[in-house]
């Protein structure tokens, strides 16, 4: 387990299991036609609206957003959950 405090950067596979306890406390929807996919809102020139997004491209995005991991792990710790100790799964990932 590595323990990471609210503020430190986490990396892509921390991303992933914040993004699992998110959705397991409402924050985020899984997509109903695909259960690997979050449902997130997108907004640009060409488009705007609800899209089905693999949740790995949403961690990547994320282990890049000190912001949005923050603010994320702020509105869990409203739910009464404070996370701060990750699975080392890149070591699962290496072998």
């Amino acid at each position: 387990m590595v323990l990471k405090m609210i503020g430190q950067q986490l990396d892509c596979f921390e991303c992933i299991q914040l993004l699992d306890k998110a959705v397991e406390y409402g924050l985020f929807k899984r997509d109903e036609n695909n259960e690997s996919n979050l449902k997130v809102y997108y907004k640009s020139l060409f488009f705007e609206g609800w899209q089905s997004i693999p949740i790995i491209e949403c961690a990547v995005a994320l282990a890049n957003d000190i912001n949005g991991q923050t603010y994320i792990r702020e509105r869990l710790k409203e739910k009464g959950v404070e996370l701060v100790k990750f699975a080392e799964l890149q070591k699962l990932f290496a072998s």
